[in-house]
């Protein structure tokens, strides 16, 4: 199973990716923790994408492929994988649609229609543990103790592109 969540920020892919990775034991490839992470690590790509990241603008296509491109190609992703944030342009849509040919995945695309309002709030009280990347909402479903992660007690942050 290989599934393409679209929708805007906040209108709830990591969430439903991740109960659905959980049910059928296939990652959720986020494009944003692929590049948090590319940061974290320091690596070239990591630094020009960060730039882009910082500026609110989308990171282009000939750093997002490659990354994206050696993401599916390890072996947890061989039963199927859930993207999350990817593609979020025709490009690399297209880019998307050649490289799983070329492998020859079925994909199944799910597009999450949510209203503007509802998308606000949830970006707006979005917060993240910065040790787990577990994610809660300060309306929809805040943390146990506020300001800390349930799991590790780790101060939650707001995503600087929140």
């Amino acid at each position: 199973m290989n599934l393409i969540f679209l929708g805007p920020p906040g209108a709830g892919k990591s969430e439903q990716g991740r109960r659905l990775a959980m049910r059928h034991a296939i990652p959720v490839i986020s494009s944003g923790n692929l590049l948090r992470d590319q940061v974290r690590r320091g690596t070239d790509l990591g630094r020009q994408a960060d730039a882009f990241m910082k500026a609110g603008k989308l990171v282009p296509d000939s750093l997002m492929n490659p990354i994206l491109e050696e993401r599916l190609s390890q072996p947890d992703c061989a039963r199927g994988f859930i993207l999350d944030g990817y593609p979020r342009t025709l490009a690399q849509a297209e880019n998307l649609d050649l490289m799983l040919k070329k492998q020859g995945l079925p994909r199944v695309v799910i597009l999450l229609d949510v209203p503007t309002e509802r998308v606000l709030k949830q970006v707006a009280g979005r917060r993240v543990c910065p040790l787990c990347n577990r994610s809660y909402n300060i309306y929809f479903q805040p943390p146990r103790k506020e300001g800390g992660c349930d799991d590790d007690g780790t101060a939650l942050l707001q995503r600087p592109d929140d």
